[in-house]
Formats: structure tokens, C-alpha cells, sequence
């Protein structure tokens, strides 16, 4: 049976997650924007064979406080979400599945809790989201030009039409279970910022001005536990050769 939790992990912070027990425990860590939902299908399938879980809902998405501002959003905040979790729930040892923006918390974790993660895997990964965002036309555009200065103003920009225009649906909580249906990239955010509040826009923006800063290169290097990468051919977001480069990157991948 599942637990719903949140704990305080610091001052005005509240991270949501579920629990369910079992041995070992899976630690489940979604991407940006979305919420653990998108580990459903994993979580009952092995959870039907004895393993635990804990899935999260990152500070600033799903069920955990909303945080407007980008300084709330660095890399080793989240680690240390995870980290206080795993206390409050006494695991002290665990295998860590991050997807997509994920994985970077997952690496980071894995790479400075050596002696508590028994094994990764990671699904749809990277070591720098502006580097890797490769496919989709205008982001490869924004590449050879200035990356974050100007991808984080086009969020700004964004920001402030959803603020005048954006319709809103109260306790909006969308099921990931089966994934985004039949909608590209672009098309899945567009229609979640359509019902999503002002608050928690801007807590979605704030956390990707962030996350694009993000850079776990050297942090990979230093993972002992055994990786296993997982990537889709036809992945639209990220492109395939960063599972290569994260192979690369990681000595037991």
C-alpha cells in the first residue's frame, strides 16, 4: 500500500512522495515539470514483486510547495531533498531511477552518497540539458547563439503571457501513467501550462531557468555504483548520443 508524505526539508519547503514498502527499495525521481505519476506503470510492476518504492514530486512540481524563485531550484537543493527523505523513511541503501532532468539529480546524489546507492538507472538522461536539447529546431537555433540568456528571457516572456492569458484549473494534478499520449514536446507543455496557476508557472519557470545551468559532467565521472542507461531511438527531446556520452562519462555504465 502506498504512503503519501510530506516532509519539511527546509525552511517554507515541502516535498510530497509516496511510499511503499518492500525490498529493495526503487527511488524514483521524475523529470521537469511533471510529477512521479510517470512511474506508475514501474512502480506496480515491480512493486507486485517485492520491491519498494519512493517516489518523489520535486520541489517546485506536483504536490510540493510551488517556489517562484531560481535560487530555490539548485542542483544540490534537490540532492538534499532526496537526501532528507531517505533519512525520514530510514533507507540506507538504494537503487536511484531518474528520468529525463532526473537523472542529473540522480548522479549528483549517487556521486556524493556513494556508500548509499547500490545501483543507478537512468532514463532519458544527460550532463547538461542545453547541450542535449538537440532535436527540436529552435532550441538548435538558440544553441549556436546564446543559449541560456536567451532560452531563459523567451521563459520570462512566456511567464508573463500565461500570466494575462493562461486559464487555470484548481488541484490540477495530471496521471502521467501512460506517458504524454499522442502529444509532441511542445504540444504536452503547451496544453499543461493551459490549466496550470500562475503560482505554479512561474515555479515551473524558475525551475528550468535553473536546471539549464545544470551541468553534471565531472559529477558523472565520480559515480562508482553500476548505471544502467536507458534511451529511446525516437526520443524528440533529447538526443540519443548523450547516453552515449554519459556511457562515456560513467565508469560502470
Amino acid at each position: 500500500m502506498k504512503k503519501a508524505q510530506k516532509i519539511e526539508t527546509e525552511k517554507g519547503v515541502e516535498v510530497y512522495y509516496e511510499r511503499s514498502n518492500g525490498n529493495p527499495t526503487l527511488v524514483y525521481l521524475p523529470g521537469s515539470t511533471i510529477n512521479h505519476t510517470v512511474f506508475n506503470p514501474q512502480i506496480e510492476h515491480f512493486g507486485s514483486r517485492g520491491f519498494g518504492s519512493i517516489a518523489i514530486d520535486h520541489r517546485g512540481d506536483g504536490k510540493s510547495t510551488k517556489l517562484p524563485d531560481k535560487s530555490s531550484h539548485t542542483l544540490e537543493k534537490y540532492v538534499q531533498d532526496v537526501e532528507q527523505i531517505l533519512e525520514a523513511e530510514g533507507v540506507k541503501s538504494s537503487t536511484l531511477v531518474g528520468y529525463s532532468m532526473g537523472t542529473m539529480v540522480a548522479q549528483a546524489y549517487a556521486a556524493k552518497y556513494q556508500d548509499r546507492v547500490d545501483s543507478l538507472v537512468l532514463i532519458s538522461g544527460s550532463c547538461n540539458l542545453t547541450k542535449s536539447l538537440g532535436r527540436i529546431p529552435f532550441i538548435k537555433v538558440l544553441a549556436k547563439i546564446k543559449p541560456v540568456a536567451i532560452m531563459n528571457a523567451g521563459l520570462r516572456a512566456y511567464n508573463f503571457l500565461h500570466n494575462s492569458l493562461g486559464r487555470r484549473k484548481e488541484g490540477y494534478y495530471p496521471d502521467y501513467s501512460n506517458g504524454f499520449g499522442d502529444l509532441s514536446g511542445f504540444e504536452f507543455v503547451r496544453e499543461m501550462y493551459k490549466n496550470i496557476s500562475s503560482e505554479e508557472a512561474k515555479s515551473k519557470f524558475a525551475s528550468a531557468e535553473s536546471i539549464m545551468e545544470w551541468d553534471t559532467e565531472e559529477i558523472a565521472k565520480q559515480i562508482r555504483a553500476p548505471t544502467l542507461i536507458i534511451h529511446g531511438a525516437l526520443d524528440t527531446l533529447i538526443t540519443a548520443d548523450m547516453a552515449q556520452k554519459l556511457h562515456s562519462l560513467i565508469p560502470r555504465s
